[in-house]
């Protein structure tokens, strides 16, 4: 049963997004691995809890994932011209497994 969660899992990540050369396993991480951040990121969740019905409420969005990649390049640019030390990330690495982990108990538990 498991198995075929992920597998469904996987099939709504290349829907949703695209279909990716590299294998998707349980490790896969949405931001590092799958490139979702920002707007892409939100839109993504949100399909996610809509498509396998999945109690959100308790969701912290800026837990898991940075902002668009504005702030980002400006912290780069300012550690790039100025030397100053890059913002240290207290994200927390969502994964696949953390996905069906929810599909399984039908909602979110945040990740600490």
């Amino acid at each position: 049963m498991e198995q075929d969660i992920f597998s469904d899992l996987i099939s709504f990540v290349h829907t949703t997004r695209w279909k990716y050369r590299k294998e998707l396993t349980r490790e896969t991480q949405l931001e590092r691995d799958l490139s979702l951040t920002g707007d892409d990121a939100i839109e993504f969740m949100e399909s996610f809890f809509r498509k396998f019905n999945i109690e959100f409420s308790n969701f912290e969005f800026s837990k898991y994932f940075d902002d668009e990649g504005l702030l980002i390049n400006i912290d780069w640019f300012k550690q790039l011209i100025y030397g100053t030390p890059l913002p240290k990330r207290s994200k927390h690495k969502l994964t696949l497994g953390d996905l069906e982990k929810a599909i399984i108990d039908k909602k979110w538990n945040n990740i600490d």
